[in-house]
């Protein structure tokens, strides 16, 4: 009976999403509706691009490192929650992935002896690099995207 209900609650939000005009965000919905269901992947980043940890710039490795430790982070934005509302990372509840910056070259945000409180008045211009990870501790998986989400490569190593 509950599954009936959330079936009949799924497709009249759908409907109702169809006939406004948004129907682009019914997958979002869809899996907040339903946080127990399996992740639908629209894009197999598990046999797409990929980058060794090594081969990330300086900066990245830097925020990587500051990620696996749990911070501290230089940027007030860092760990925010990131939709992916472009779907080019596996569909995955919403509060899922968290993002980071990876400071642009030369800012000096890759030192991580420099005053955080200073580093925290840079927020505004965070550069187009971020890393992106989702997943619990044991599993987590990271994104690194140099073009502000236009593409991922998937971090291994």
């Amino acid at each position: 009976m509950v599954n009936i209900r959330k079936q009949l609650c799924s497709g009249v939000v759908a409907l109702v999403l169809a006939s406004s005009g948004l129907s682009a965000f019914a997958p979002e919905l869809r899996a907040q509706l339903q946080p127990n269901t399996q992740p639908v992947e629209r894009t197999n980043l598990s046999a797409g691009p990929v980058i060794a940890a090594s081969a990330l710039p300086f900066e990245a490795l830097a925020t990587l490192e500051r990620i696996r430790k749990g911070g501290p982070f230089p940027y007030p934005k860092d760990g925010i929650v990131f939709a992916n509302r472009e779907h080019l990372l596996p569909l995955m509840p919403y509060g899922y992935y968290h993002e980071y910056t990876v400071p642009p070259p030369g800012t000096g945000d890759d030192n991580p002896t420099l005053n955080l409180a200073v580093e925290h008045s840079r927020g505004r211009d965070r550069g187009t690099r971020r890393i992106v990870c989702g997943g619990r501790a044991a599993g987590v998986t990271c994104y690194y995207t140099a073009d502000h989400y236009t593409s991922f490569q998937r971090i291994v190593g």
